[in-house]
């Protein structure tokens, strides 16, 4: 890279070095400059160095400042060499925060003197900088005088702080002189690590001569040096002769020359004249010098008398020859002058040359130093002008840069001027970082930056600048380094920029805040036409509904995005209640029989959304308790909030009703205040083991009427609810004898209830036919406290002549207990025989999962007394032990939104015992302190039976800004579009709702099949997300299979060995027009003789297959061999059948052709521009066909089995994408003029929804239909909106993505489908307009590809609207032949009409 350089070289401090580091050319090799680059910021990672900025020293440093500042984003600071006068004259350009931190980046460090300076410029600024760090370090002196000034030196790729010992092994050493030759120099050169490394180099060593000098005849010359550069030689003569030219002339270097300053002088004899001497002898009048002027005390006079004197004047620049002065005096001495008259002026020097303005004058020989002449400038002396520090001499002037004295004058009396050095300026819209856009092939076009020059010399004020790169460059990303050179003031300006070259993109699209960008460029940062972006906002943030239409965004094919507004994202924040809302209501009635509720009012967070708010209960309430639950839709942001409050509408009741304990009364609402309200129904019951009589229950109920009194004032009584029990007698064991049992009456015992009445008594069984002993069981009903008393006894019927009836006293026991359900007894003593002893105890106890009631279980022990009875004679009864159960409506997930919890208190929920007992319930946690999602866990115990029931339940707690509950819709997928040639086939029972999870499989019909592409998408599913995972259905396509072209014929082949047989194939066309793969056997041969060849072609695409047969005769054929060589020679004959030739064709309509003109095998066909063939006949569109004489036919004759060549059909430019879009909606009547009236009104409102889309599209197809509903007296209207959109196909070839007109559609499809099935600003402006929109009405239909002219339609396979060949028509730009769709297959021509069956 030349960096290092070996010679004579001042560095900027002022010492010599014999090398000399230029790091400049490393930004010529970017690979270097990188990795250099790079390598400074690891260190500056390395150690640890903080910088807010950096800051390059000027000039080769500048660059990798700027890389680290476009590559790690550190900003930049530029510190100028010298302060302009201009502009803001600043030293340091770039944004300054005074406080920073700026590191400092330098090249090569010799003494540090140029950090300094630039350090002492950030400091002044109000940096802060303590840190370098270099490429390179010297190792003299820098780093310490660094250190001196606070400043800490880092080297980065060169300096490795060890020493490093040096030692001459052979050649000078440095310090000592060296005269002139050559000399070889070797260098040693260890490190402390022992490691020796040498170096060899030669030095040179020349001096500079001039010619050599020889002394003037009769003269000498003494020279200071000899002949070498600077010697000084002076010239001498003899007596009596004098000097002619310059005494002293020096050994000079021009241009590269080395020659004396001046021509060496001569040695003149001195001639002396003799003159007799007389006594005081006048003088003649002395001649007067050339170039000089004599002066005498008498005016003009031809002689002057003895003593006059004269006085000899040389011009300017003259000097009085031998005497160096430029005047003399003269005596007149006995008619002698004295000294001699004879006085010459010889020009000597120059006067004293002007200064240029900023500058000085530096001459070589001043005569003024050795004579006391002042200004004076000897001959052949020469001077330079030199400018000022920041000025120079520009280029035009630089022969005016010496000036030599050519005594008395100078060579030039023009001075030259000194210019500031003025640098030239970047213009800065030239000089900033820019991102270009590549061309299609990939590269953009880049102009070199201008450079302006600021009062300049030059006419020319722009320069343009060198750089790195310029012209035509490719995709990527490059720092730029240009640089502009004035000749004329020989100054360089330099500028630094960042290059993006991005392929041909959109502009980035904005930033919005809280959202995310997704695109699909495969997070490219640029962004192809066509590109699909997408804002979607974070979690909390939400796009308005009248944004949404932004929220997609199509690059299109001129790099402009649609739409160009840009959507914003808001925080979701739920509608809040205002103040004073959704709190419990108490409506008191007065003269009316209901009140009219107040709903609670919500504001929207967006500025200007309105917020439609719905309740379970509206109007008006009669009295009664009512739970109101609230809930509130922005319209915008599409969020909700819910809220529930109490509603009481009471009016002024009926006072509270008396209570004596055990009594005490329910009632079915609340006291407001000290009344109950109108229609409140109280009920007075017990205590436990308490009963109202059945006289008194009538007056247990009790209605507050309109009359504010209730129905009864009679106050009912609760009463023990003792069951009747049986007199003594009658319920003891006794006998009877008798001698028919058909007269026999069973004793019947007497009961007594509460208040000593008779109760009537029935026992069991009433008739006995046998005579023994009998188990009658007895029980009585006391209607009036609803409670059943029992007893049993045994009764034994004797015979009148038996044995004497036994006394009462041989009874000791009682009888057996009778058994209840689902129940046993246990006793503590065995049964003897049929009586139990005296002081038995035996206990009721109910099988597994039955218990007795707690009210019973008094009755539960039995103890056989004395007196031969059980204690009591009721029986209890075992109830099945099922757990209380909550109410309906109650333990269910729910969420509240809380302002304080130390006031809020949540439900807990009823439960019902089996009984019909209400219970209620303990829930833990009892105390809410935080809004989360409490799991509730609640019990409730049912006494009666001594079970818990539990349950639990949800609770989302949410502050009154917490995002509301959306409604609990089932998400589910849409409908699969529906299939032409195949069926869909679902895993859903339910035909309408495809639920997430749903499977479906495509089945095509037969003679169709899916594309291997495809064959992955025959089953999808619905996600949880409500889409399928696949974008589109699959469509099923006809099966094809591959046609025969060529080949596939009988022939004989003539060759000498098997294994030369090269087989040739037939030629297959698959459903793509392309060559099918074909594979024939067999392919090896055996034998000689005839082989049947089976060939069959292979359908990738629709994995079909076609075969077809011929036959080969092999024959051997005999070689032939020459015996003067050693090879053997031979060849294979094949012979064919004889060719067929095919007819001759006429050109197509629209068309050419073009044959071989020797034989017609093969023939051009193409169509004019704007035509083409149709895609029934896709073969033809390869333009050529070819006859193989192998039936007379040609190939596309064999395909489509066609006899003449097809017409070319025309085609459109543009085809249109089309959708069909309807809704419903009730109206209250109908009628021709309202209709259209209707029409237009509901077609300005979709038009005015999708005002900037609908100037792309054609929105101007709507048309409404009216009917009537059933058993109504509405009419329902069916509006139907037609979306056309036009497109060019040829921009679209090869290509997946979708036409921009699709997109368009799509958005205004997206706009429609929301606001019909949601509540949106549609339903209200129809509603305006005396329309009820019907919401989830929407229907769409597929998107067509149709044709605006008459007479088209669009070729399924290049989307292009392609003429309608004769015996074909179509309707709405769709083909048709006599009333069938047309396909692919279904055109007609001129010379035949193609029918084909459906």
């Amino acid at each position: 890279m030349d960096t290092f350089k070996l010679g004579h070289f001042h560095l900027q401090t002022g010492p010599i070095s014999p090398f000399y580091i230029d790091l400049r050319h490393i930004t010529c090799h970017p690979k270097v400059f990188n990795a250099v680059s790079e390598a400074i910021y690891l260190k500056m990672v390395n150690l640890n160095l903080k910088a807010d900025t950096v800051c390059g020293v000027p000039y080769t440093a500048l660059p990798i400042a700027s890389y680290l500042c476009s590559h790690h984003e550190i900003p930049m600071l530029i510190k100028r060499k010298e302060r302009k006068d201009y502009g803001t004259k600043k030293m340091v350009e770039g944004i300054i925060n005074p406080g920073e931190t700026c590191l400092v980046i330098e090249d090569v460090v010799v003494s540090g003197a140029s950090i300094i300076d630039t350090v002492a410029d950030l400091r002044e600024e109000g940096l802060v900088v303590t840190d370098c760090i270099t490429i390179l370090d010297r190792l003299q002196g820098g780093e310490e005088n660094l250190r001196k000034n606070f400043f800490f030196l880092y080297g980065s790729l060169a300096h490795q702080r060890r020493p490093i010992n040096v030692a001459v092994i052979a050649g000078p050493r440095p310090g000592t002189q060296t005269s002139e030759g050559h000399y070889p120099v070797e260098l040693a050169v260890w490190k402390t690590d022992g490691h020796v490394y040498t170096c060899q180099y030669s030095l040179d060593v020349i001096v500079k001569k001039c010619k050599d000098v020889f002394p003037p005849t009769d003269g000498s010359v003494n020279c200071s040096h000899g002949t070498v550069w600077g010697s000084k030689c002076s010239f001498f003569c003899s007596t009596n002769y004098e000097l002619q030219g310059h005494r002293t002339v020096t050994c000079e270097e021009h241009s590269t020359e080395m020659t004396w300053s001046s021509s060496f002088p001569k040695c003149k004899k001195i001639s002396y004249k003799y003159i007799l001497s007389s006594k005081n002898l006048p003088c003649l009048k002395p001649p007067k010098p050339s170039d000089g002027a004599v002066l005498c005390d008498l005016k003009d006079q031809s002689m002057y008398p003895d003593g006059t004197v004269c006085q000899f004047f040389c011009y300017p620049g003259y000097l009085i020859e031998n005497l160096l002065t430029s005047s003399t005096l003269i005596v007149c001495k006995n008619g002698q002058w004295t000294p001699n008259s004879d006085v010459q002026c010889i020009a000597t020097y120059c006067s004293e040359p002007q200064h240029p303005e900023y500058g000085s004058t530096r001459c070589d020989n001043k005569a003024a130093k050795e004579t006391v002449m002042k200004s004076k400038y000897e001959n052949g002396t020469t001077c330079h002008f030199k400018c000022d520090v920041g000025y120079t001499i520009p280029k035009s002037q630089q022969h005016l840069a010496k000036i030599t004295c050519h005594a008395p004058y100078w060579n030039d009396s023009s001075i030259p001027e000194c210019k500031q050095r003025i640098l030239p300026q970047p213009y800065a819209r030239d000089c900033k970082n820019v991102t270009l856009t590549a061309n299609r092939r990939g590269h953009a076009k880049l102009r070199p930056p201008r450079f302006y020059l600021k009062n300049s010399v030059s006419a020319n004020r722009i320069l343009y600048g060198k750089c790195t790169y310029s012209g035509k460059i490719s995709v990527g990303v490059y720092i730029n380094h240009c640089s502009a050179y004035n000749r004329e003031l020989n100054t360089t300006g330099h500028c630094t920029y960042g290059i993006i070259v991005k392929e041909s993109s959109c502009p980035p699209l904005p930033t919005v805040a809280h959202s995310q960008l997704h695109c699909d460029n495969d997070g490219s940062r640029s962004y192809p036409k066509y590109t699909l972006c997408k804002y979607v906002c974070d979690n909390g943030f939400i796009i308005p509904l009248k944004q949404k239409k932004f929220q997609l965004k199509t690059c299109t094919s001129k790099l402009k995005w649609k739409p160009a507004a840009t959507p914003y994202c808001k925080r979701s924040i739920p509608p809040k209640l205002k103040r004073g809302s959704c709190i419990s209501q108490t409506l008191i009635l007065k003269n009316s029989t209901s009140a009219k509720i107040k709903l609670p009012r919500f504001k929207s967070s967006l500025k200007g959304s309105k917020v439609k708010v719905k309740c379970t209960l509206n109007g008006t309430l009669p009295v009664g308790q009512y739970i109101n639950k609230c809930e509130a839709i922005d319209k915008q942001l599409g969020l909700k909030s819910f809220c529930f409050f109490n509603i009481a509408v009471q009016a002024i009741g009926c006072p509270e009703l008396p209570v004596v304990s055990p009594l005490f009364s329910k009632c079915s609402s609340i006291k407001n205040g000290e009344y109950f309200p109108i229609g409140t129904l109280c009920n007075y019951t017990c205590e436990d083991g308490y009963v109202i009589p059945t006289s008194l229950l009538s007056n247990s109920v009790k209605l507050c009427t309109a009359h504010e009194q209730w129905n009864s004032s009679v106050v009912p009584i609760c009463v023990y609810q003792s069951p009747p029990v049986p007199e003594d007698a009658p319920c003891f064991n006794h006998s009877a004898s008798v001698e028919d049992l058909k007269v026999l009456q069973i004793p019947v015992p007497k009961f007594k209830s509460f208040n000593e009445e008779d109760v009537e008594v029935i026992c069991s069984p009433q008739n006995l036919t046998e005579y023994g002993v009998h188990k009658i069981n007895c029980s009585a009903f006391d209607p009036e406290l609803r409670v059943n008393g029992y007893c049993s006894f045994e009764f034994e019927i004797l015979k009148a002549n038996s044995i004497a009836e036994l006394s009462r006293e041989a009874l000791l026991g009682c009888f057996e207990l009778p058994f209840i359900p689902s129940g046993s007894i246990n006793c503590s003593n065995s049964k003897d025989e049929e009586l139990y002893p005296i002081e038995t105890i035996c206990s009721y106890e109910c099988d597994e999962g039955y218990v007795i009631p707690t009210s019973f279980l008094t009755n539960s022990v039995k103890v056989c007394v004395a007196h031969e009875h059980w204690n009591n004679t009721m029986s209890p009864n075992c109830t099945y032990q099922s757990p209380p159960v909550p109410e309906p409506d109650f333990c269910l997930d729910h969420s509240v939104i809380v302002e304080d919890f130390s006031t809020f208190q949540y439900g807990a929920p009823q439960f019902k015992s089996s009984t019909g007992i209400i219970i209620e319930a303990n829930c833990l946690p009892q105390n809410i302190t935080e809004y989360i999602v409490y799991n509730i866990s609640c019990t409730a115990f049912d006494p009666e039976l001594r079970i818990h029931g539990s349950c639990t339940f949800e609770l989302d707690v949410q502050t009154p800004n917490n995002v509301a509950e959306f409604a609990g819709e089932e998400i589910s997928c849409p409908y699969p579009e529906k299939m032409e040639q195949g069926s869909v086939h679902c895993t859903s029972t339910n035909s309408k709702l495809y639920s997430v999870g749903t499977v479906c499989k495509i089945t095509c019909y037969e003679g169709f099949t899916l594309s291997p592409s495809q064959k992955e998408n025959e089953y999808f599913i619905c996600l949880s997300t409500g889409d399928w995972n696949v974008s589109s259905t699959p469509n099923c396509l006809k099966s094809k299979s591959p046609v025969l072209i060529s080949g596939c014929e009988d022939y004989v082949l003539n060759i000498p060995d098997l294994s030369l047989i090269n087989l040739s194939v037939p030629i297959f066309f698959d459903s793509q027009n392309a060559s099918a793969s074909v594979n024939c056997m067999p392919e090896v041969f055996q034998k000689y003789g005839k082989h049947e060849i089976l060939c069959t072609a292979q359908d990738e695409q629709f994995n079909t297959s076609a075969s077809c047969k011929f036959n080969i005769d092999i024959i051997k054929e005999h070689l032939e061999v020459e015996t003067n060589d050693t090879t053997i020679e031979y060849s294979s004959t094949t012979t064919k059948a004889p060719l067929i030739p095919c007819k001759a064709l006429e050109p197509p309509h629209k068309g050419s052709l073009n044959c071989t003109s020797d034989s017609i095998e093969y023939c051009n066909i193409s169509c004019e521009d704007g035509y083409e063939f149709s895609s029934a006949f896709d073969m033809l569109n390869l333009e050529r066909i070819e006859c193989d004489g192998k039936d007379g036919l040609w190939d596309f004759e064999r395909l489509y089995n066609f006899h003449s060549l097809p017409e070319c059909l025309g085609r459109l430019q543009n085809t249109s994408v089309e959708v069909l879009l309807s809704f419903t909606a009730y109206v209250e009547h109908c009628g021709e003029e309202y209709e259209l009236e209707l029409q237009s009104e509901i077609k300005n409102l979709l038009v005015a929804m999708n005002q900037e889309t609908c100037h792309i599209v054609n929105c101007e197809s709507f048309n409404i239909t009216c009917s009537e509903v059933p058993s109504s007296n509405r009419h329902l209207i069916n509006n139907t909106w037609i979306l056309k959109a036009a497109f060019d196909p040829s921009e679209y070839m090869d290509s997946d993505e979708v036409p921009d007109a699709e997109i368009n559609i799509e958005t205004i499809v997206d706009i429609i489908q929301k606001e019909v099935n949601y509540e949106g600003q549609l339903k209200k402006d129809l509603l305006d307009i005396g329309v009820e929109l019907k919401l989830n009405s929407y229907l769409q239909s597929h998107f067509f590809l149709v044709c605006e002219k008459d007479g088209y339609a669009v070729n399924e396979r290049t989307n292009r609207c392609v003429e309608c060949p004769p015996g074909t028509m179509e309707k709405n730009g769709r083909s048709f032949i006599l009333d069938w769709k047309c396909t692919s297959n279904m055109f007609s021509l001129i010379s035949l009409l193609l029918f084909l069956k459906k």
